[in-house]
Order: structure tokens, then C-alpha cells, then sequence
């Protein structure tokens, strides 16, 4: 996986290098965008995540200790289902509740972030889009952790 994400990452970097020499010869400049680093690295942040939690689960599922996912989902949807979205700039109330729907939904029956992302872009655009699944979902399990 860290070979993979060495690549992904020197192929994002090159691409964007080669953006920002053909920008300087037209006398422009590039501006790198944190929004496509992310989408390249959110899904190996994802698999690492992943692992981790499988490896500290080991060892607690051998002494007889287990983890109820279902708690934290429940908690994590009902946390995106009332959260005001706030810190999501530019948005009214008929968006605020589509947010608070898709996200909420998602984490009710998780697919993958990528499909989130996808029903958010008609709203927000696709990159602005990914960021927000990512960043919206995150909070909401992170607000069922401490409610939990």
C-alpha cells in the first residue's frame, strides 16, 4: 500500500508540476489545488485507517472484548442528521437540509465516499463536492465518538 501511495502521490505532484511550467511559459501562474491532493490521498488515508482498526481489533476480539459499530453508526447519523452544516459556506436552507439528508444517509448505509461526493456535486461542484462528503462524514463520527 505504501508503494502505491508513493506513486499515486509523485504522479499527483508531477502532473502538477508540468501545470505549473506550461502556466509559467504563457507568463501565468498555477495554483496547486488542495482539493485534488486530497482526492488522491483520501483513499489510501482511508485503507490505513482501515488497517489500523483492524489490527487494534485483533487483540481485543482474543480476549473476548468486541466493538458494536452499529452504536457509533446510529450516533454518527443522528449527528449529521442534526448538525446545522455551518461551517459550510454559501449554502441556504434547502441545501443545509439536502447536506443533512445525504449525509445522514450515507452513513445509515455506507457505500463509498466517492458516491456521496457524486450526489453533492450538482450542488457544490465535484471537487468541492469530495471535500465536503469527506469532511462532513468525518465530523459526524467524530461527534458520535463523544457522544458515545
Amino acid at each position: 500500500m505504501e508503494r502505491r501511495f508513493g506513486r499515486a502521490l509523485t504522479s499527483h505532484f508531477l502532473d502538477d508540476y508540468r501545470r505549473v511550467l506550461e502556466a509559467a511559459s504563457n507568463g501565468q501562474y498555477h495554483y496547486p489545488s488542495d482539493e485534488e491532493l486530497a482526492a488522491v490521498m483520501r483513499p489510501y488515508l482511508f485503507d490505513a485507517a482501515n488497517m489500523g482498526a483492524d489490527a487494534a481489533e485483533k487483540p481485543l476480539l482474543s480476549m473476548g472484548m468486541g466493538f458494536d459499530a452499529a452504536l457509533t453508526n446510529q450516533a454518527a447519523v443522528a449527528a449529521a442528521r442534526d448538525y446545522s452544516y455551518e461551517l459550510v459556506r454559501g449554502i441556504n436552507e434547502t441545501t443545509r437540509a439536502s447536506l443533512q439528508k445525504h449525509v445522514s444517509d450515507y452513513i445509515a448505509q455506507p457505500t463509498r465516499i466517492e458516491d456521496l461526493g457524486k450526489k453533492l456535486a450538482p450542488t457544490f461542484g465535484k471537487k468541492r463536492a469530495g471535500v465536503i462528503a469527506t469532511t462532513e462524514t468525518t465530523r459526524a463520527y467524530a461527534t458520535a465518538e463523544e457522544v458515545t
